[in-house]
């Protein structure tokens, strides 16, 4: 079976009554299941916008919800495919209205290509 052939699911009633008291922490809801499957088809597909990157974590690094210095990243960058190191976190916003993870002089650069 392929990833995308799963279809989206739905918790029953039944199902719900049932495990209405059951620590939630050992129950998988629909929504959640949903939510796994989602990430896996994005991670899956074989087209990846421009305006999204590939993160690579450095070891230590947490911070789900940006980069941090030393994470590897591949990606599009003011109009450059890269793959690259991130250099700096406080860099103060352009005029041009881009934020520091999306600034070149920001990166370590391994492999550029105009594009």
């Amino acid at each position: 079976m392929d990833v995308f052939d799963i279809e989206e699911k739905e918790d029953s009633r039944e199902k719900l009554e049932a495990l209405a008291n059951v620590d939630t922490k050992n129950i998988l809801y629909a929504e959640e299941f949903n939510a796994v499957v989602k990430s896996a088809k994005k991670a899956a597909a074989k087209f990846i916008p421009t305006t999204e990157k590939f993160v690579f974590k450095l070891p230590g690094n947490k911070d789900e919800n940006g980069l941090e210095v030393g994470d590897y990243v591949i990606g599009m960058i003011e109009g450059t495919f890269i793959i690259g190191q991130f250099s700096q976190k406080n860099v103060l916003e352009t005029e041009e209205g881009l934020n520091h993870e999306n600034r070149l002089a920001n990166y370590i650069i391994i492999l550029q290509k105009e594009g």
